[in-house]
């Protein structure tokens, strides 16, 4: 039997966000939120870790400032069984947001293996899981395209530039896999039917305020000041020529913008 979480990003849709024409900032308020899709990813590589073992459970973990029910609800239609809400008031960094989902590690107890997505959709950071293995002092694995468990290891294979790397790492660990790990399945009716009487367990962060202490505590080191939407003006460049004269002058521009000019 395995017991493995499965932290979850209740993440800004990025599908849907827009940009102030005026301020050129983009515009966050109102914008629906969603399952991160790499944790998607890391939920299906749970799922099947489980299936070969034969038996085990499979908390979803989502520490939120938003309503996470719903995105946390159809992670446990694809395949978790209960799923741990944390929810707190926003004002969170990194640092503070790890130290609750730590905490709550501990609340949930008995843990083999916690999975992650490498990034989130919305803040694309990728600090989450490897913070939370050094938060919980446990093995890591990053970037994974393959996962196995095979007794008190876990075995990956890790995208490294242009190179496949197998690494080991003793359990319990964490392990942060991208989008080439799997395909995500789309839960049956009968599977999403059935997860409206698998157990949530609603808690907010302030309630995990002394077991965070032992990780540093809900406090934020770094604060964002403003979001600034980056502008890209492209340099035009018409070329009237016959062909041949206008492919030689297409590659003077290519070798003068390679060589460093404007």
């Amino acid at each position: 039997m395995v017991d493995i979480i499965v932290c979850l990003k209740n993440a800004l849709d990025v599908s849907q966000i827009t940009t102030d024409a005026g301020s050129g900032k983009p515009v966050l308020a109102g914008v629906p939120r969603k399952a991160s899709d790499f944790d998607r990813n890391a939920l299906e590589a749970a799922v099947a870790i489980k299936e070969k073992a034969g038996s085990g459970k499979i908390t979803v973990l989502s520490v939120s400032d938003a309503d996470a029910n719903q995105p946390v609800r159809e992670a446990l239609a694809a395949g978790g069984d209960e799923g741990y809400i944390v929810s707190y008031d926003g004002g969170m960094d990194y640092f503070s947001l790890v130290n609750v989902a730590a905490a709550a590690v501990k609340k949930i107890g008995n843990c083999d293996l916690i999975i992650c997505g490498e990034v989130s959709i919305d803040w694309y950071s990728g600090q989450f899981g490897p913070r939370l293995a050094g938060a919980l002092g446990m093995s890591q694995v990053t970037n994974v395209t393959k996962l196995d468990m095979e007794g008190d290891k876990v075995k990956a294979t890790r995208e490294f530039g242009n190179m496949l790397i197998e690494q080991e790492a003793r359990l319990p660990a964490v392990v942060t896999v991208n989008k080439n790990i799997n395909e995500p399945r789309l839960p049956n009716l009968m599977q999403i039917m059935g997860a409206s009487s698998k157990p949530i367990q609603q808690v907010p962060s302030s309630d995990l305020a002394p077991e965070a202490e032992a990780f540093g505590g809900i406090v934020e080191k770094v604060k964002l000041d403003e979001i600034q939407g980056l502008t890209m003006d492209r340099k035009r460049q018409m070329i009237e020529a016959d062909p041949a004269e206008a492919a030689g002058q297409v590659a003077g521009v290519i070798k003068e913008f390679c060589a460093g000019g404007e």
